[in-house]
């Protein structure tokens, strides 16, 4: 099976939130903690564009992460919550121009 040697596996941290924040300040805090996400999501995107795919799911990116760190780490606090793949898209969108088109997106209905 291959290996995905580029991904960054480190520990995923989970800030400690008060329960009013928003899922977009949830977001940001989580973001910060965890720079690595973004740059594996990134990645993948990337390899998937390089294999000639122009549309992905957030999904499965996300869903490839989890595998990934489920090979390598244990415990709850490893978990990707998917309140942020929409962030990540976005996030995506606005700092990696050559992949905003790859990933459909819809209105935010929660902030």
């Amino acid at each position: 099976m291959e290996q995905l040697h580029m991904l960054d596996l480190s520990p995923v941290q989970r800030p400690i939130f008060a329960e009013a924040q928003s899922i977009d300040d949830r977001f940001v805090a989580f973001d910060r903690q965890n720079p690595h996400i973004y740059r594996n999501l990134v990645a993948l995107t990337w390899r998937m564009y390089r294999a000639g795919r122009r549309k992905v799911g957030i999904a499965a990116l996300f869903e490839r992460l989890r595998w990934e760190y489920d090979e390598t780490t244990s415990g709850d606090h490893y978990r990707l919550n998917n309140d942020y793949r929409s962030r990540y898209v976005r996030l995506i969108q606005q700092r990696e121009p050559m992949l905003a088109s790859m990933f459909n997106t819809s209105e935010l209905r929660s902030a």
